[in-house]
């Protein structure tokens, strides 16, 4: 059966620009057994020198950690030996399946951690936290347009200065003033002013008088 943590780790150790895409969502904990110690040390490799490790260079890194056992180290060594030198030439596919990794995997462990919650109604977590647990999980998504590039959008970004949009004009001629004919169609807006105590103003207008 091939698994699909084992793709990943390879795509990782083979394609540096596979592993700058997903590696902002990848994390150690959806990975398991001694899988979850290989991606930490590829993660660390690539975050500090900026490129993938060697198949060598991982194994001297996981040679010298020191709070794993004989037998997990032995383990790790024979996974990395198993990995291939090969990449995924489909990157679209491989994104996607990644992606739904990190999906799956963000809303095991928050269903998970919330039973964990409700079973330990006295632990650090409270229940209240737990709707956040499985919203923050379902929002996990390689969305593209997440976040914004200063070059490479600037088409995007000056046709979103420049396009016109149909507004609804305040009854306060102000308003339309400082809004530039009032607010665009179907958007939220919030409109907010500070306020001065009677007092105040006789304050001001006495201070200008003299």
């Amino acid at each position: 059966m091939i698994n699909l943590e084992k793709i990943i780790l390879k795509n990782l150790l083979n394609d540096i620009e596979y592993a700058r895409k997903v590696l902002p969502f990848l994390k150690s904990e959806y990975f398991s057994d001694t899988d979850k110690i290989l991606f930490q040390n590829i993660e660390k490799f690539i975050l500090k020198y900026n490129q993938v490790p060697t198949k060598d260079s991982l194994k001297i890194e996981t040679q010298n950690l020191g709070n794993i056992t004989d037998s997990e180290s032995k383990k790790i060594l024979e996974s990395i030996d198993d990995i291939g030198n090969d990449k995924e030439e489909n990157v679209q596919w491989i994104l996607d399946k990644t992606e739904n990794f990190c999906q799956e995997k963000a809303i095991y462990n928050a269903m998970m951690q919330s039973i964990e919650v409700m079973n330990n109604p006295k632990g650090t977590v409270q229940k209240g936290a737990i709707p956040k647990l499985l919203s923050d999980a379902l929002a996990v998504s390689f969305d593209p347009n997440v976040g914004h590039d200063y070059f490479i959008n600037f088409d995007d970004r000056y046709k979103f200065y420049h396009k016109k949009e149909e507004k609804l004009p305040f009854d306060i001629e102000l308003l339309n003033k400082i809004t530039s004919g009032g607010i665009p169609k179907k958007t939220l807006n919030i409109i907010l002013a500070g306020c001065v105590h009677p007092d105040t103003k006789v304050k001001i207008r006495y201070r200008k008088k003299v």
